[in-house]
């Protein structure tokens, strides 16, 4: 997607401002295969630091590829995961928590308003 002002629904280096554009698992899943093969390198040379993902219809595949990728060393300057206002549940929230000794310069995690999280 076309860079702008990064509110919502830009690239650029080194970061990805996908907020409320109707994404989910299938799309989650390709960026996310994308950054491991990439090693969380952007087409336009940037490492991937903002990885903003909020406000679409992204589950637990999602939150879970995102996690494969993170264990492989490909979100490792990941500096801010938004995953608010999606359709997570507490499945997906784990898989994200058990990723996130692989980010270690992680700042802002965002995971509210979730679809179907409990207090497990």
């Amino acid at each position: 997607i076309p860079g702008g002002d990064c509110t919502r629904g830009c690239t650029t280096r080194g970061k990805l401002h996908w907020w409320g554009k109707g994404l989910g698992d299938a799309e989650c899943t390709a960026l996310a295969s994308y950054l491991t093969t990439t090693h969380g390198e952007l087409h336009n040379g940037g490492r991937v630091q903002n990885l903003l993902l909020g406000s679409n219809d992204l589950g637990d595949e999602c939150a879970e590829a995102l996690a494969v990728s993170a264990a492989v060393g490909a979100l490792s300057g990941l500096r801010s995961l938004g995953l608010s206002r999606n359709k997570l549940t507490n499945r997906g929230c784990s898989a994200v928590a058990r990723s996130l000794r692989h980010m270690p310069d992680l700042r802002d995690l965002f995971l509210s308003k979730q679809a179907d999280v409990g207090d497990a």
